[in-house]
């Protein structure tokens, strides 16, 4: 039979620590989606092709992309712009243009190494 004793119980200062370290990575994240999915729209002239990110046209699009905290250690990358929906996701009558999520892709394996070193650290 296997024995084993817990020396240090350091599960309460772990779990304390974790949101204030996951809170600064999930902004961080955030912030970047929103960042990488404008950019992907800068530079483009004219209309843009079918699967590459919407032209800049008004610059209202462009310009709502933002992101916010959301909860504790929750975030979102978002824009409230009505139309932004049909250009991410194409319609019956036009194919889409996706910047929102090409983004989320794009920071993806960052986030995934800055929760991993958090972890760490504790």
């Amino acid at each position: 039979m296997a024995r084993f004793v817990i020396a240090s119980n350091r599960l309460p200062a772990i779990r304390a620590g974790l949101p204030p370290m996951l809170a600064a990575v999930v902004k961080s994240a955030a912030g970047q989606i929103a960042g990488n999915a404008a950019g992907s729209m800068e530079g483009q002239v004219g209309r843009s092709a079918p699967g590459h990110a919407p032209a800049i046209d008004s610059g209202i699009l462009h310009d709502s992309i933002d992101s916010k905290m959301i909860g504790p250690t929750s975030a979102m990358a978002y824009t409230n712009v009505e139309y932004a929906q049909h250009l991410e996701y194409g319609t019956v009558h036009m194919e889409p243009r996706p910047f929102l999520v090409p983004a989320a892709e794009q920071v993806r394996p960052g986030f995934e190494a800055a929760v991993a070193a958090a972890l760490k650290r504790l």
